[in-house]
């Protein structure tokens, strides 16, 4: 089974992991699963806005990168 790199940045933090998964898109849906997890967190703290890069590599090489964002706003 391949190994992925799944990394989680933005100006607060840094989060890098390795993962067993059977392929590229398997590692694009962990990666940006981990990242709406993350960001459900930080809003759910009453922060209005979660950014982050979120990278995936194999082989020392860029499968993937993506931004992934959550915005919370009143409409009142």
């Amino acid at each position: 089974m391949p190994s992925f790199r799944i990394s989680v940045v933005n100006q607060h933090f840094r989060a890098s992991n390795e993962h067993d998964l059977p392929s590229a898109e398997a590692a694009r849906t962990e990666a940006i699963k981990g990242a709406l997890q993350i960001g459900t967190g930080e809003v759910c703290m009453n922060r209005p806005f979660f950014g982050a890069e979120v990278s995936i590599e194999s082989d020392g090489e860029s499968v993937g990168r993506y931004v992934v964002s959550i915005g919370v706003s009143s409409l009142m």
